[in-house]
């Protein structure tokens, strides 16, 4: 279960050391660029079947696709999420936080008693 917080954390540690990155990516997705589809399969999908290896974990597609999504909306929706809250969620104390915050979903996901 150790894993799933230091993967974790080097992705963050990846967004943060290029915030654009997941707005390349999904501009790419969006236009079906054949070589990041290729990457999904090729090289992301044996990544998603390690996941079950993070502990008794239940419906471990959800937790990660619900990890994924905590990680990337800040920096996908930036400018609406500043407004909508009215704080900059990329700055380092939100950053700070929201890695806090996904330590806690990933314990609460490798514990016996998944919610």
């Amino acid at each position: 279960a150790a894993l799933g917080p230091a993967i974790v954390a080097a992705y963050l540690d990846h967004l943060e050391a290029a915030p654009d990155f997941p707005r390349l990516i999904a501009r790419a997705v969006l236009d079906g660029d054949p070589i990041v589809l290729a990457i999904a399969r090729d090289q992301l999908r044996p990544l998603v079947a390690m996941a079950a290896a993070f502990g008794p974990v239940e419906h471990s597609d959800q937790w990660l696709l619900t990890v994924f999504g905590a990680a990337v909306a800040p920096y996908l929706y930036r400018e609406m999420i500043w407004e909508a809250l009215g704080t900059d969620p990329l700055s380092d104390t939100n950053q700070a936080r929201r890695r806090a915050h996904l330590e806690t979903l990933i314990a609460l996901a490798t514990t016996k008693e998944t919610p």
